[in-house]
């Protein structure tokens, strides 16, 4: 074969992680990185650009003393509003100085330093959704200064960068990831319009897959939003696996703009979709409720089960909607949710669901923990946008 030829192959296969093995291993060395969705906090939704370095140091003590880090929320995620306007002399982003004076390297350091991984956000842009410099024409250079930082987790956002092909941009920045040597997760945030599902895997670990709240009603009706993004999630099922996570969005939980059940409703859905767990609100001024929703550790063990089977939505009326997802050893959760604004009562057949026919069925509730013994139906009196969440044991 001659030498251009061989070359021209060699530059294909790093484009489309298909053909050498080498490209096999970096497929494997990004699935590695989220074998089960990842699971933190990240400041947009409750912040926007009101951050700095004092918020992330405070968020990252409140993920441990609440006892949330102790079930899996890990990272800590800067969205955009961090940096400062200006590159500097060398091309190099930099941090707002007086929002960061430790710089982020000095944040990541305290941030690791109680078991927990820091995350960030940066635009493959000319300039990041607000207006600050974006990485068009400097991944090269932004990824290094990002793994010289010590950073885990990136947020890479497409604004300004539309309508431009996004699997090379994203598959270039994934590149100049692997070629640090360090560790990073990437979120694809194309919001996607060019079906990142279809291509994402191996690329980054999560994509997303649905533009903002706002897209779809809210602040007016989150609710509504809500159940947009699932409408748009449930046909993706078979392209989430290990390592590789359909992103409906950061969660709303704790923001002040679910209702306490609505909050309930949205971290049952997130985890029938294995989705990414990651929460918006104020850590330190959590209410008690909000808390225990975000830690019930039943529901949570659903999202990261480690079989990574993605929910499917069986059933979808005005009124309700069924999902199943399979889980690891055989057992199945269950979700009936109530998407109306009145109560009532929902009801699931589990044989003519697909489950094995069995005389009597082994269930247990995720929210009521309770356990209990079914002959085949699963059925509760079920209020407004509410949900009934159960596993059913193998």
């Amino acid at each position: 074969m001659a030498l251009g030829v061989s070359l021209a192959l060699s530059f294909s296969c790093a484009l489309s992680f298909s053909c050498a093995p080498a490209a096999l291993a970096s497929r494997a060395s990004v699935a590695a990185i989220a074998p089960t969705p990842p699971m933190g906090w990240s400041s947009w939704y409750k912040f926007g650009c009101g951050i700095n370095e004092a918020l992330f140091q405070q968020t990252a003590r409140a993920l441990v003393s609440t006892g949330m880090s102790a079930i899996g929320y890990r990272y800590v995620n800067i969205d955009d509003c961090w940096m400062a306007r200006q590159r500097s002399p060398s091309g190099a982003l930099q941090p707002n100085p007086r929002e960061f004076p430790d710089g982020i390297s000095g944040l990541a350091a305290y941030v690791h330093a109680r078991g927990l991984k820091l995350g960030i956000y940066l635009d493959t842009g000319s300039a990041t959704c607000t207006g600050f410099p974006g990485s068009a024409g400097h991944l090269g250079q932004d990824i290094p200064t990002l793994a010289a930082w010590k950073i885990d987790y990136v947020k890479a956002d497409y604004c300004r960068s539309r309508p431009a092909p996004a699997k090379p941009i994203y598959t270039r920045l994934q590149q100049a990831i692997s070629a640090t040597g360090r560790p990073m997760l990437l979120n694809i945030c194309e919001w996607g319009y060019q079906n990142p599902w279809e291509w994402g895997a191996g690329i980054g670990s999560t994509w997303r897959t649905t533009g903002d709240y706002f897209s779809y009603g809210a602040p007016r009706d989150y609710w509504k939003a809500i159940l947009k993004v699932l409408d748009l999630n449930a046909p993706l099922a078979s392209f989430a696996h290990p390592g590789a996570w359909n992103d409906p969005n950061a969660m709303l939980i704790g923001t002040g703009a679910l209702t306490a059940t609505e909050e309930r409703s949205q971290l049952s859905l997130w985890s029938i979709l294995a989705a990414p767990l990651i929460a918006g609100g104020d850590l330190t001024k959590l209410s008690r409720s909000t808390l225990a929703v975000l830690k019930n550790r039943d529901v949570v063990t659903v999202d990261q089960d480690p079989a990574g089977e993605q929910g499917t939505r069986l059933v979808r009326d005005s009124v309700h909607q069924v999902w199943l997802r399979p889980l690891a050893g055989g057992s199945h959760a269950l979700l009936l949710l109530n998407s109306s604004s009145r109560s009532a009562t929902l009801t699931a057949n589990l044989a003519k669901l697909g489950l094995p026919l069995r005389s009597v069925y082994l269930v247990r509730d995720l929210w009521t923990h309770r356990l209990y013994r079914s002959m085949g139906t699963i059925s509760g009196r079920v209020g407004p946008h509410d949900v009934l969440m159960v596993k059913i044991a193998a």
